[in-house]
This record gives structure tokens, sequence and C-alpha cells, in this order.
């Protein structure tokens, strides 16, 4: 069948030790082949409480609500060097209340980012491969909080209220990012990141930490199955993830994917979350599906 037939010389995944690694939106790989990813997810939270505020700091009384997140991107690397690439991403993600108790309170928030950044190995075996990373990332975030602008109608000292506010940051960093060929069916990749610049708080810097592991398996090898399975978890701290400064995000994923094609790939991650909110203490666990499509060009 042509779906079982030998993949070795018909792409260019990142290949260690004979596995072909399974491109994730979340983990950026430390191979430096050509590629271009397109991912597109939907989620939402489970429902949960958040307090509706009244003047003087208090809350009136407790709400329940749902939020839903969408998110769109793109993300190219382009190989200058068997040692060298570079890479740019373009994401927008967004956040929006299901209803009228969700919306007045979290509004409608979007962050739009845009990433330049390299790749560069420093050092590589049969079955391993190190490299580095350094980024220059811009974040616009647009937040409409309807909530905060009643409040402020109603404070006599702030004399122009306003229904959205508009946030740069602009945010630099440097990660280590390590893959393992265990054997052609089984891989391991990990990813230990920092960054620092602007929050989402104007006027406010602060340094930034992501860490996580990914482990799979792909059945194409040994039972001529072309299916992959990738399962990891991270936790971050970066903007473009956490909108709250001194919050984190903890993401549990795992991807099942097409792995017939060596210079291509076609899979949907599940997700798992908890993601921290401007107006709650309260950490909602969020149900994300995506689906992303990565094509490899060398």
């Amino acid at each position: 069948m042509g779906w079982a037939q030998d993949i070795s010389n018909k792409g260019s995944k990142g290949n260690l030790n004979g596995h072909y690694f399974i491109p994730l939106s979340v983990n950026r790989t430390p191979f430096t082949n050509t590629r271009i990813m397109m991912p597109l997810g939907f989620g939402q939270t489970s429902s949960f409480e958040f307090p509706i505020p009244i003047i003087g700091g208090d809350s009136l009384f407790g709400a329940s609500g749902e939020i839903l997140l969408a998110t769109l991107g793109i993300q190219y690397r382009q190989q200058v060097r068997d040692w060298i690439s570079f890479n740019m991403k373009v994401e927008v993600a967004a956040r929006v209340g299901t209803d009228v108790k969700s919306l007045l309170i979290e509004g409608l928030d979007n962050v739009i980012s845009f990433e330049l950044g390299t790749m560069i190995k420093l050092h590589e075996t049969k079955k391993t491969l190190l490299s580095t990373s350094l980024k220059l990332q811009n974040l616009e975030g647009n937040f409409v909080d309807i909530n905060g602008f009643v409040q402020d109608l109603l404070d006599s000292t702030v004399n122009d209220p306003s229904i959205s506010r508009t946030v740069p940051a602009l945010v630099a960093g440097v990660g280590l990012h390590f893959a393992w060929g265990i054997s052609p069916t089984f891989g391991f990749s990990s990813v230990l990141a920092a960054s620092y610049g602007e929050t989402f708080t104007r006027g406010n810097s602060d340094t930034r930490i992501t860490f996580g592991g990914f482990i799979e398996a792909d059945l194409n090898p040994k039972f001529k199955i072309p299916i992959g399975l990738s399962i990891g978890a991270f936790s971050t701290t970066e903007p473009e993830y956490v909108y709250v400064d001194d919050k984190s995000a903890q993401i549990m994923i795992s991807k099942l994917s097409y792995t017939g094609r060596a210079d291509f790939d076609l899979g949907i991650e599940i997700a798992k979350a908890t993601i921290p909110f401007e107006n709650t203490e309260t950490r909602p666990s969020v149900d994300m599906v995506q689906l992303v499509m990565t094509y490899f060009f060398n």
C-alpha cells in the first residue's frame, strides 16, 4: 500500500537515529530545516465563578460563566546553513465571554504577536541534537473592559473613561532546545527558554520562563501504520499565553499525526490547560483543539 512505503528519502522532517519528529505548534524543536506551519485552534473554559465588583473594591456577589478562545497563526523557518536557520511567526489569539455575565467581567481580549528569531545548532550526534534560539517578539494586546468602563463612568475622579485599551509589549528571549531519537519509533524533545521585556501592564517589565518535555511514538517504521502520537506538558509565564503579571499557565498537550510522508505533517492537537484570568483568582481549566498542518521544503 502507498502509505506503508519507506519515507526516508522523501522529505526533511527532523530526523535522529531514524526517528522523524512530530512537529508541535507549542514546541520549537532544535532542527534548522525549512518549513511552514499553520495552526488553527479553538477552546473553551469550564464554568467558573468570578466576582461582580462594586465601587470601593468589594464584590456584590459571585457569578459564573465561560470564556471562548481562538488562535490562528503561521510559522515559517528558513534554513541558511545546516547549522543555522531564521524563523518568523505571526499569530492572533482571542478570548471572549460566552454570555452577558462573562462578557461583562472578562470583556473581549485579543493579542497579535509578530516574532523574528533564529535557531543555531550547538551539538549534534547520531541520536541527539542540542540547539539554542534567539527571538525578538512584538505583541499588541487589545483589551475591551466593559465592567471597568462602567466603573470609570461612575467614578468622578476619572477624566477620560475608555472601554478599551491597547498595550504594546516588546520581548527578547533565548532558549535551549533538545531532541533525542531513542529509536526509529520513539523520540523525546524538551525546551527551556527565558525572555525579558514588557508585560501587558503599562510601564512594567519582567522575566518570563518556559519549560517542558514531550515524548512521541511513530508507528510507521515498525508497524507500517502512518500514525504518530506525541504527549507532553509545559509551563510558561510568557505574555502571549498569560495576560496577567506574576502568573503562569500549565498546559498538557497531545497530538495525533499522519506520518506517511517525511515532507508533510497533518495532525490534531488536544490540550488541557489552566490559565489565569485578570478579574478572578480562580484558575479554570481550558479545553483546546487545534488543527496543525506543516510542510517541509528541503
